[in-house]
């Protein structure tokens, strides 16, 4: 027992201190197993750890949101990844008064993600669209793509496709 309550302080702190310091150098950070040796993000492994976390709390009630309280929940989740290393901007404005969902950068990479509520084949294709079209204008060959499936029962799919010489991957959750 410490009797002298700043000497405990003092001691909280130090060891606090060598905690953090041995995990740095073990490698402990959040986001390090989402890193490619280049230092570019894993973003597929990312979309699939989300989708396996929204899938993890996952309830009935939860259906009936809104898609900026999906961008919210993407962005929250973003957050330790990044961990100093990269920024999350959303609504980026760019030309002609576009505005992208999500835009990612971490260390000299640029990533940019759409969210998108299913409703049906015909406003997939538009999102497909709109997505494509973003990556032109910021000259990016990949592009990702999330959508919040409301149906009764989930699919949980994910994967790659090819759409207009874009390499796309899209995981529904």
């Amino acid at each position: 027992s410490i009797h002298n309550k700043i000497y405990g302080e003092v001691i909280v702190n130090y060891m606090t201190a060598n905690m953090n310091r041995l995990q740095r150098e073990r490698g402990a950070d959040f986001g390090s197993g989402y890193v490619n040796p280049n230092k570019s993000l894993n973003m597929e492994l990312v979309l699939l750890k989300f989708q396996n976390f929204m899938h993890d709390q996952y309830s009935k009630h939860d259906r009936d949101f809104l898609e900026r309280h999906g961008r919210l929940v993407y962005l929250a989740f973003m957050k330790p990844i990044l961990n100093g290393h990269g920024y999350d901007f959303k609504e980026v404005q760019i030309s002609e008064e576009r505005r992208l969902d999500v835009t990612i950068t971490f260390y000299q990479h640029k990533y940019v993600a759409e969210l998108k509520i299913w409703r049906g084949q015909i406003a997939h294709e538009k999102g497909l669209l709109q997505l494509s079209d973003y990556l032109d204008r910021l000259k990016l060959t990949q592009g990702y793509l999330i959508i919040f499936d409301h149906k009764e029962i989930k699919t949980w799919d994910s994967g790659w496709i090819e759409y207009k010489d874009k390499k796309i991957f899209i995981v529904w959750v």
